[in-house]
């Protein structure tokens, strides 16, 4: 089942649900044990692959209250959801992920 091939909308609120506590549980140790520069480049990568910053998902995929309040507690840290990834601005994270792209599609 996909979120494309559900009709009504109870029935999308259900799968949206199910797959975010899928992936809570399966990932939430390992971002809640996260540096700050560590989750400043996830926010950073997530957005070179999706092409979208992290507070729209936030705000698409659950709502505008949780992407406000995930952007100020962001802002506590010192960085934003609202950045968009930039190559020319972010080389050393370019670098590494080409290099790591080009290593995997040798092997």
């Amino acid at each position: 089942l996909t979120l494309a091939e559900t009709n009504k909308r109870r029935d999308k609120k259900r799968y949206l649900r199910q797959l975010n506590n899928d992936l809570e549980s399966q990932f939430s140790d390992a971002l809640k044990n996260l540096t700050t520069k560590q989750g400043e480049i996830l926010i950073k990568l997530v957005s070179r692959y999706t092409g979208r910053t992290c507070y729209d998902l936030i705000a698409d995929f659950k709502n505008p209250v949780s992407a406000f309040f995930w952007q100020n507690a962001s802002k506590v840290y010192g960085y934003s959801l609202k950045t968009m990834y930039d190559p020319q601005q972010d080389k050393d994270i370019e670098m590494i992920v080409r290099s790591l792209e080009n290593s995997y599609y040798q092997n």
